[in-house]
């Protein structure tokens, strides 16, 4: 029997919710965030990705021996961990700039960001979660 190990990363984005491991188009559990999670599997070619809601990540096939342990790390988009200090500073900036002179700049922000949230929620929606295989 060989092994497969999973590790996702801890972060602010879907913290909350689980992804489901999909693993030859069966799903084969679920992993939390921060959370590792491993699956004893038979040896030969696999295919392996990560759904949550409609969101998805690439599917990767692999070969595995008997007796290997393979390793993959699953996380949110890209940039995910970068997001919500931005958007935090962001929403102080408002605030100072509405108390201070009643002007909103959250509007042209999210007009700005709209493009991209559309994006990742629709035409990307299938590389919404990064999947890595480790050496």
């Amino acid at each position: 029997m060989s092994s497969l190990i999973i590790n996702r990363s801890s972060e602010y984005t879907n913290r909350a919710r689980v992804y489901n491991i999909i693993l030859d188009d069966i799903k084969a559990g679920t992993i939390k965030n921060g959370a590792t999670e491993q699956l004893t599997l038979e040896s030969g070619l696999h295919t392996l990705k990560f759904t949550i809601d409609w969101c998805s990540s690439a599917t990767i096939t692999f070969m595995i021996h008997d007796g290997e342990t393979k390793h993959f790390d699953i996380s949110a988009f890209k940039n995910s961990k970068k997001i919500m200090p931005v958007l935090l500073g962001l929403a102080v900036l408002n605030m100072f700039l509405l108390i201070v002179f009643k002007l909103n700049i959250l509007n042209y922000v999210f007009i700005a960001l709209a493009p991209v949230i559309i994006y990742k929620l629709s035409v990307g929606r299938k590389s919404y979660l990064t999947l890595v295989e480790k050496d």
